[in-house]
Parts: structure tokens; C-alpha cells; sequence
């Protein structure tokens, strides 16, 4: 048995037992050399003086999904049961003043959490205002399940948090005792209420950082969680009301960029589950759609087909000679062009086109036209496009088809008004310019509809399926009452003719099966005070960067802020202490400075290393001073003269000596108030503090999460089908300029498959290029030797003019001719007649997605010469019809990118900017746009470098998927 020194008398608070006995537990399960370790580090350091992280219990899963359920929002942990005192008002403590924060309730197999839109009450709001809340619950072992969801609200009664909903009390929770208690309603007989006690394991308290500024937000994510399923399962379940029709087909118009493509993409992910690229978006000055396509919407990859479709057609333009044709949009309506149909804005279908469908039945009719329109463009559409728009409407009018408006892009309108999704149009009747839009297309105010499409998201959000779901079951409404009111002699024909085509295949069979077939035949209101309510540093998102850089790739969480929690060193110590390092910002004018407190520090006295800094134009400058108490450098007895840094918040003042603000080049004026014993030292004023708990975001945790997601997407990959086994490999091409990175990212992916670091591929750093051949790389796993399910094709690098690869061989390599190792001739392009040349070529030897490449310093610095190539190969891919995906390397030479920011690469600030920059200038929509860091310099693999990699290459699997079940059945044979 082995003690260890918690404290010199042996004698052991609750909390300090608990932790000793866990702590022993964990001594016996050591060998002899870290027993040894353990106990010589134990002798010299006591244990309260051991930098101790706060982190919370929630797996990486878990807080992903808890993050997505609430908008994709950031938490910030304040309170965890086990480390600070299990007491309400201490808790309260940490918690009071933070805006929004989510309680989680820790069982062995359940998690409730309770999310508050407000502040947390304080001691003196006991019983007087009730805090609104949501409560729910989800398992550990379902990924998905979520039960229980209640509006509630929170009041403090002795020392018990209770949660009532419409005035009954549900449940409370007792810190002290750890016990979850919860009442069902009165018996009838004793008229008392049952209670049922339940002991949790942890109690912890976030704040939720990123809630939209939306004085609805209660009632809009309530909502959203109780009608998406219904939803989803409605839409499933539906069948048009004329039964004769087996599909309702959906019309998308409107002009370039408002949203059409998007919006199918956005529908289809809803029912995948996960977001998918079926139809071409990007932003261009011409449409980027050129086909008329008729897109199925499946439940689940391998799903059956609902009962609607939606028609996605060319951007309509201003111009004449430009975007879609308006001869072309009658013989849409009618049903008389196919799908895929090539359109042409100078050459309408004719009736003499092979293509043409010259007797359309009801069900190849469009059903419903939904003019898509950006609701923040509004009032610059030109009067040629109006006058286009009325023409179409007229034509849709002529052929009595339903008719809806749908604006996009509502999260950019900062005039929206902030109502309730699921009746907006009570909302909308307030918008003179939306208004105007309904009256000049002739659309009624109930057939408008708001939504916000998936362009930038990586993972679904339920406010927006909700959203998306409610537009899209009310456009279904609308094409039921259209055909209730279809006249007759339509009906009629098409019964009859369906008729006809079942009593011919009737004759044909025998006595016995006509029998058969003719038996089966016959058979919560929020307030406005969630703007003021978010607690949120003063620091820009580049000086917060540089920060977290400073000090090793650090994560911050705002524990104490002057402004908001008064100026006091009494509570920055209550709310700072034993919360691990801390970093302690001061701004004064102009100048930011502050401490980097490396250790957590419990009591008073305890002596902690402080190292002080400042902000400089480009770069933090830092000074040592030693280790000093919280006394002491709080000055919360009395001032120490002696100190290099004394805070006085309570006076806001620092006091600093003159040659450590020369180190730290302050440019401070020096002040006329001077200490009469230390004319050396200088006071500067304090107009805002803040503090941070510091956490590593590399951290045991951390590290353990994305281990377990490598295995997992590892597993994925590796066990990868495509769609209906069309083909048994995957290939995917890699395009960009010379040096971009593509050969570097095979040999990644295949680094990461191998286990170590390989370089199959030639990589270098030549102005012209080192690939100058066409290879296609076949990666096999380690573990068992078999091929990975897809290839990863590299070719030459893009130049300028003509260098790189013939704009002929790019195409000859999408649509399979050019084998292995084709030497590329940059002057003259691959012709039928060449032994690399496969003349007809199988499924198996296309390309079924393609990889821009690029190097994310240099993208912003393109020639024209080579955006305008990039922009030719991107029409080539459309017309191919080859989804096409972004991959944007080096991230890691970024300036203060560091390996902890590759857990969440998508949310940095300096990322983000680059992402924007790419959809702006080449057009490509920002969810297409991944990011990694290849191995260049490397001797290990590294996880978190590994789940960038992987991460990307699902995502390619996926782009592959939807180009195979997009393909026309003609095409889909099984040629291996």
C-alpha cells in the first residue's frame, strides 16, 4: 500500500479522500520504475503545486454532437464537480454573468444537459426570475437518439438547482449529495408527488460561445429538434394525390447564383444524412449548370427513391445569347426534354431533336415551378431580368402549373425579420421589397419561402433541415392542390392510356397470374436580452491567435472579465484558481500586455512562475520575473513594493518596475504618482482585465479522441464500396499548378496507409515540374496486402501558356483513353493512333473525381492566364459531369498555425479567410474546399496530420458516389 502527502497533517477533506483513494488505485496498477517515479516526485512537489488540467468528460464525439445540436456553437468549460467544490454557490460563482451555458449531467449510460439561454441566477434572483431553459437528454451508445425535450425553467432553492416545466417541478439536482432527483405528477389519492432519486457521477458547466443573435433562438432550436424527424418521416410517406402520377418533378428558375444547384444539394444531404455535390455550384459570371437534370432524392446511400424529384436547369441572364433559353422553358414545362439535355442559349430544342419527348405523359410534366431568388439582390435586378422573369411566369400561368418563390441566402439579410421559422409568412408581409417580388411574378405571399441553403457547412445543422424540410413539405401541399383542381380531360387521357398499357400485359399472361394480379389489385418566447448577454474578450481573433502561439498552441475560455464581473482580485482569484494555467490580459489605451501564469495555483500563498508580455506591431515580447503568489501579484492584502508586477484591481492600476516595462517595450507615459521608497517603479491605469484558463489543445484526451477517429476512419476507407460496386476502384485525378502538392498528397495518403513515411512519388521543387508523366497509383493496405479501394491518378502540373498538360489529354484523361505512364507533350496532345491511347475505354478506366490542387500560400497570387486554364477544365468537368472538389495544401506554414489547430482547421480564422478567397476568385463553393498538410519533412506520421489527410480523401469517396449514382443507367453496366 503506498500514501502519498496531499496535505502535512494526513488529514482529508471529502474531495481530497476521493481523489486519494482514485489516485492509489492508479498506483497499483504501476510498475516498480514509475511507482518510484511517482512517489520521488510526489516527495518534492505536493500534489496541489502539480499543474493539474481542467478538462471536461465528454468525449471528442460527444462534444461534436453536443456542438452541432446547438448551431455548431463552441463551449468553454467553467464548472466540473470533481475538481471545484461540489457546492451550489460555488458554482454559481464560477457561473453567474457568462451569458448562455449548457449543465451536463453525467450518468454511467445517459447525459442530460440542460441548455440556458440567459445568464445563470444569482443568490439573489432565488425564486424571483425564472431562467428559460431546454432540457434533453441522449444515450452514450446511440449516435444520434435524443429524448426528453422541454422547455423548463431554473430557480435555486435550498442549495438545489430545480427546473420546472409550466409550474410543475421535473426534476432538481443537489451538487452536495450528488443526487438527481425527479417527480412525476400528483396521486390522485395522497396528492403528493413521487420523487426518484438518481446518483450521478459529474456534474459540469459550459459556456456556449457562437449563438446566433436571434431573440427567437429558444423557440427556433426547440422547434427544430421536435419537428425534423416528423418531417423527414411525412416527406417519405408522401404520395401525390392523383395516383396515376408516381413522382412530382420540381422546376428550380432564377437567375445565375441565387441558389438553385445549392438548394437541390441542400434537400439531397437531408435525406443522405451527410452533405453531398450532386449538382454543379460555384460562383461564376455564367452559369455553371448547362444541362437540364432531373435529380431523384433517395433516403439513405442505397435508398429507395422518394416520391419527387427536382428539375435543376441553366441560370436565366439578362442578357440575350446568355444562360437559359427562353424557347427552351414551354417544352420543359410540357415534358418534352429529357434529362441531361445539353442546353444551348442560342439554339432552343425542336420538336426534329432525337432527344425530343413528342407525346410527354402527366407524370414527365413539371408539377410545380419554384423561382429561386437571392433575397439580398433583390432590388438590383434589372429591368431586362424582370421582364424575363414575367414572361416565364406568364408561360407557367398558360400552362396552369403551380408556382412558388423561394429566397435564399436569409442568414445574409440583415433586415430579415426575426420570426418564427415555421410561419413566416406573418414575417415577410413586413418587407415592402419581397413584397413587391410576390406582386410582380403574381406568386401569393403564402407561397413565399425563406431559407438558408447548406453552401460552407461540413456538417448538417437542425435548424436548417427543419427549415429546408418545412419549405420543401409546403411546395408539395401546393402541388397537391394543383392536381385536385387539374381539369378532366388531362386526367383522363393519362388514365386511360395506363389503363390500356395494364389490360395489354394482362392478356399476355396466363388464367392463374391474372388472378393473382387482379386480387392483389383489388385489395417558448425569449427576450432581447441575448445581445447583452455574451461574455466575449476584447482581443481581435489575429491578437487572441498570437496568444494562443505564444505559449505553445494553447486553447483559451474567458473565466473572468472586469467589465462584467467587476474590478476586484478578490474574484479574479475565486474564479481563476484551480482552473490550471492562466493568462491574464490588461488593456491600458493603447497598449495590451498581461501574465502568462504557467502553474494552477489553490491557495493564497501559493507560489506560481509568471512570465509578463506585451503586444508589439508584429510579434509578443515577453519578461521572466520569477514565481509569486496571488497575494501578492493580486495585492489582495496589501501592496508589495517589491514586486516586479503588482495588479490592483480593485484601484485599476498596475504597478511595474521601469526596466521590466523597458523589456517589454511599453510606450506608457510615465506617470507623476511615484512610490517614495521605489522611484524605479511606474503605475499604470487599467480599463479592462481579462483572464483565461489555458488548455492544451494536444492534450491526453484530445490525443485519445483522434486516435480512436483514426481507427475509425481508417475502418472506413478501408472497408469503402462505391455505389453499387459499379466499379471496384475509385479513381481519382489530382490537377494543379507545379508545386502545388500533388505528388506530395499520394505519398501522404500513402504514408498513412503504409504505416511510415514513403516518397513512391517524385517530388521536388523544379520551376517546370517534376511529373511530366500520367501516373495512376494503386495503394495497398499494410495490414493484409490487398488494393485499397481507389486509385489516385497524378499528372502533369498546369502552366502558363503553353506549358503543362494539353487541354485535350486533360479531357482524354476524364473520360478514360490515356493509360499509365503517358509521357505528356506539352506542344501536342495524345491521338487515337498512340500505344497509351485506350480506345474504348469502361467505367473502370474514367475518372470519376477530380482534385484541384493548390498550394494555400500562393493560391491568392494566380496569373489570370492560370485562372482562366483552371476555369476551362472546371466546364470540361461539368460537362463530363465528374464532381470536382478543392484541396488546398501547406497549411501548416501558415503564420501561427499550429498541430492543435488541425483538430477544428475549418473554425480558424486564417483559414476561413483563405477559403473565401478561393470561392471568390476560382469560383468553387466553399463546402468543395478541404485542406491538409502533406508530408514534406517528416520522418513520423503524425494523427492529427493523418485525420486531415483522411478526412479529405472521404470526402473525394463521397464526390465519387455521387458522380456514380448520377451516371444515366445506359452508362452504369458492370464492367470490371
Amino acid at each position: 500500500m503506498f500514501f502519498l502527502p496531499c496535505n502535512p497533517n494526513n488529514v482529508f477533506t471529502g474531495a481530497e479522500e476521493k481523489n486519494a483513494l482514485e489516485l492509489e488505485a492508479e498506483i497499483c496498477a504501476l510498475n516498480h520504475y514509475d511507482i518510484l517515479t511517482s512517489l520521488l516526485t510526489c516527495c518534492c512537489f505536493p500534489i496541489r503545486y502539480r499543474t493539474m488540467a481542467v478538462t471536461t468528460r465528454l468525449t471528442w464525439n460527444e462534444e461534436k454532437r453536443l456542438q452541432k445540436l446547438l448551431g455548431n456553437v463552441s463551449l468553454r468549460l467553467l464548472y466540473k464537480s470533481s475538481v471545484h467544490q461540489s457546492d451550489i454557490f460555488y458554482m454559481l460563482e464560477r457561473c453567474i454573468h457568462q451569458g448562455p451555458t449548457v449543465t451536463i449531467i453525467y450518468f454511467s449510460e445517459v447525459l442530460w444537459v440542460v441548455f440556458m439561454l440567459e445568464h445563470y441566477p444569482e443568490k439573489s434572483d432565488e425564486l424571483t426570475r425564472p431562467n428559460p431553459s431546454l432540457k434533453f437528454s441522449f444515450r452514450k451508445d446511440r449516435e444520434s437518439e435524443i429524448t426528453g425535450i422541454l422547455e423548463t425553467e431554473m430557480k435555486i432553492v435550498s442549495k438545489q438547482l430545480e427546473f420546472y416545466f409550466f409550474g410543475k417541478k421535473e426534476f432538481s439536482v443537489d451538487l452536495g449529495k450528488a443526487i438527481l432527483s425527479t417527480y412525476t405528477s400528483k396521486d390522485n389519492d395522497s396528492g403528493q408527488n413521487f420523487c426518484h432519486n438518481t446518483k450521478f457521477l459529474e456534474c459540469e458547466v459550459f459556456r456556449v460561445e457562437g449563438i446566433k443573435d436571434d431573440t427567437n433562438y429558444m423557440s427556433k432550436i426547440t422547434r427544430a429538434m421536435k419537428y425534423r424527424n416528423p418531417l423527414v418521416a411525412e416527406l417519405r410517406a408522401y404520395k401525390p394525390c392523383v395516383h396515376i402520377i408516381s413522382e412530382i418533378r420540381i422546376l428550380l428558375l432564377g437567375p445565375t447564383g441565387s441558389g438553385k444547384s445549392s438548394f437541390i444539394n441542400s434537400v439531397k444531404s437531408i435525406f443522405r444524412g451527410q452533405r453531398t455535390r450532386h449538382a454543379p455550384v460555384g460562383a461564376d459570371i455564367t452559369s455553371i449548370t448547362e444541362q437540364y437534370r432531373i435529380y431523384p432524392i433517395k433516403y439513405g446511400k442505397y435508398g429507395t427513391c422518394l416520391q419527387f424529384s427536382l428539375c435543376d436547369s441553366m441560370g436565366i441572364h439578362e442578357k440575350e445569347g446568355v444562360g437559359l433559353c427562353m424557347e427552351d422553358i414551354p417544352y420543359i414545362l410540357k415534358g418534352c426534354v429529357p434529362d441531361r439535355y445539353q442546353l444551348n442559349p442560342n439554339r432552343p430544342i425542336t420538336p426534329n431533336h432525337p432527344t425530343f419527348i413528342s407525346s410527354p405523359s402527366l407524370k414527365d410534366r413539371i408539377h410545380c415551378v419554384a423561382y429561386v431568388l437571392d433575397i439580398n439582390s433583390i432590388q438590383d435586378l434589372s429591368s431586362k431580368m424582370v421582364a424575363k422573369l414575367k414572361q416565364i411566369q406568364k408561360e407557367v400561368l398558360k400552362c396552369g402549373t403551380a408556382c412558388v418563390l423561394l429566397l435564399t441566402n436569409m442568414d445574409n439579410c440583415s433586415t430579415l425579420p426575426q420570426d418564427n421559422f415555421l410561419n413566416m409568412a406573418k414575417a415577410m408581409t413586413s418587407q415592402s421589397q419581397i413584397m413587391d417580388v410576390s406582386k410582380m411574378l403574381s406568386v401569393p405571399i403564402y407561397n413565399t419561402f425563406m431559407v438558408e441553403n447548406y453552401t460552407s457547412e461540413w456538417e448538417l445543422d437542425p435548424l436548417k433541415d427543419t427549415q429546408i424540410l418545412f419549405v420543401l413539405r409546403q411546395m408539395l401541399r401546393i402541388v397537391d392542390d394543383f392536381l385536385e383542381d387539374m381539369p378532366l380531360e388531362e386526367i383522363v387521357p393519362e388514365a386511360w392510356r395506363l389503363l390500356k398499357n395494364f389490360l395489354s400485359i394482362l392478356y399476355l399472361l396466363s388464367c392463374q397470374d391474372r388472378a393473382v394480379i387482379l386480387g392483389f389489385s383489388t385489395c417558448t418566447n425569449s427576450t432581447n436580452r441575448l445581445r447583452s448577454m455574451a461574455v466575449t474578450t476584447c482581443l481581435t481573433k489575429m491578437q487572441e491567435k498570437k496568444l494562443q502561439s505564444c505559449f505553445g498552441g494553447k486553447r483559451f475560455t474567458l473565466l473572468y472579465k472586469a467589465s462584467v464581473h467587476d474590478f476586484s482580485g478578490y474574484n479574479v482569484y475565486k474564479r481563476c484558481n484551480n482552473q490550471g494555467p492562466t493568462v491574464m490580459v490588461i488593456y491600458s489605451g493603447h497598449d495590451i500586455f498581461g501574465a502568462y501564469i504557467k502553474d494552477s495555483y489553490q491557495e493564497y500563498g501559493d507560489r506560481v512562475p509568471i512570465v509578463l508580455f506585451a503586444f508589439q506591431k508584429n510579434e509578443i515580447s515577453e519578461c521572466k520575473i520569477g514565481a509569486y503568489s496571488p497575494s501578492t501579484f493580486l495585492c489582495l492584502y496589501k501592496e508589495d513594493n517589491c514586486s516586479e508586477f503588482l495588479l490592483n484591481l480593485d484601484g485599476k492600476k498596475v504597478t511595474m518596475k521601469l526596466d521590466t516595462i523597458e523589456k517589454l517595450q511599453l510606450k506608457v507615459q510615465v506617470s507623476n504618482e511615484r512610490h517614495q521608497k521605489h522611484q524605479k517603479d511606474q503605475i499604470i491605469s487599467v480599463k479592462e482585465c481579462e483572464v483565461f484558463r489555458c488548455e492544451d489543445l494536444l492534450d491526453k484526451r484530445n490525443m485519445e479522441e483522434i486516435t480512436q477517429l483514426h481507427k475509425s476512419l481508417l475502418f472506413d476507407i478501408k472497408s469503402y464500396r462505391p455505389y453499387r460496386d459499379l466499379v471496384r476502384q475509385i479513381r481519382i485525378l489530382l490537377l494543379g499548378p507545379t508545386g502545388a502538392g500533388k505528388s506530395s498528397f499520394f505519398n501522404s495518403v500513402k504514408s498513412v496507409f503504409r504505416g511510415y513515411v514513403t516518397h513512391q512519388a517524385l517530388v521536388g521543387s523544379d520551376a517546370a515540374g517534376v511529373s511530366d508523366k500520367y501516373r495512376v497509383y494503386s495503394i495497398k493496405d499494410a495490414g493484409y496486402n490487398n488494393s485499397l479501394p481507389f486509385i489516385l491518378c497524378d499528372s502533369m502540373g498546369l502552366g502558363e501558356e503553353d506549358k503543362g498538360p494539353c487541354m485535350d489529354d486533360i479531357v482524354y484523361i476524364l473520360k478514360g483513353h490515356i493509360s499509365d505512364r503517358y509521357q505528356f507533350n506539352s506542344m501536342k496532345p495524345i491521338t487515337p493512333g498512340h500505344s497509351n491511347y485506350i480506345e474504348n475505354p469502361l467505367l473502370k478506366d474514367r475518372i470519376h473525381c477530380a482534385v484541384f490542387v493548390f498550394n494555400i500560400n500562393s493560391v491568392e497570387h494566380l496569373s489570370y492566364e492560370m485562372m482562366a486554364k483552371i476555369k476551362k477544365i472546371r466546364r470540361e468537368l461539368i460537362k463530363c459531369g465528374i464532381i470536382h472538389v478543392v484541396l488546398l495544401t501547406h497549411v501548416d506554414s501558415l503564420d501561427l498555425i499550429t498541430k492543435g489547430d488541425f483538430i477544428d482547421i475549418y473554425r480558424c480564422t486564417l483559414v476561413k479567410c483563405k477559403l473565401e478567397m478561393v470561392h471568390r476568385e476560382l469560383g468553387f463553393a466553399l463546402s468543395d474546399i478541404l485542406v491538409v498538410s502533406n508530408y514534406t519533412s517528416e520522418w513520423e506520421l503524425e494523427p492529427v496530420k493523418d485525420l486531415l489527410i483522411l478526412s479529405a480523401l472521404r470526402q473525394m469517396l463521397w464526390a465519387a458516389d455521387d458522380f456514380l449514382e448520377d451516371l444515366p443507367p445506359e452508362k452504369t453496366e458492370k464492367r470490371k
